[in-house]
């Protein structure tokens, strides 16, 4: 998503704390990113995050985006294994505070999660707040009020001006 990395995932409870740190020591591993910068590792782990939580990918399609971001090859063509993609899915579960996240950072994608059934979809109707102006209908009101007299007669059909 183009939110320039401004706010990223944080997660909110000790499990999913934990599966983010593990994740987080698998990408920063040599066999991936290897010694990159924080904002580096973390953006990855964002998008890889992203990926997991696609409602719409099937899991070939998940891992393939993975292993193409981690190793820059496709998972056939000796990129991500299976048995890592099975953790980073199983890490990927346990930080169930993510979808909460999503629902906090971006109102665009409200429809596909509430396709997915994800947590948080309260969040969704609470997530906005909307203004009420009224000063239209004040200014509606004034108008007739002064538009009439007493037996509700208009000014205008006396040609009082």
């Amino acid at each position: 998503g183009g939110d320039g990395g401004g706010s990223q995932y944080r997660p909110t409870h000790p499990a999913s704390r934990s599966a983010y740190e593990t994740l987080l020591n698998v990408i920063s591993s040599k066999q991936f990113l290897g010694n990159q910068p924080p904002s580096i590792l973390h953006s990855a782990l964002e998008e890889i995050l992203v990926t997991l939580k696609d409602g719409y990918l099937k899991d070939p399609d998940r891992k393939d985006g993975i292993s193409k971001l981690l190793t820059g090859r496709s998972a056939a063509s000796g990129g991500l294994s299976d048995a890592t993609f099975a953790q980073m899915v199983a890490l990927g579960k346990s930080m169930d505070d993510y979808q909460d996240y999503k629902n906090r950072t971006s109102n665009n994608q409200m429809e596909e999660e509430e396709e997915e059934g994800g947590k948080g979809n309260v969040d969704d109707e609470m997530g906005v707040a909307v203004v009420f102006d009224d000063s239209e209908e004040e200014d509606e009101d004034e108008i007739n009020r002064r538009g009439e007299d007493e037996e509700g007669r208009s000014d205008v059909e006396e040609d009082v001006v």
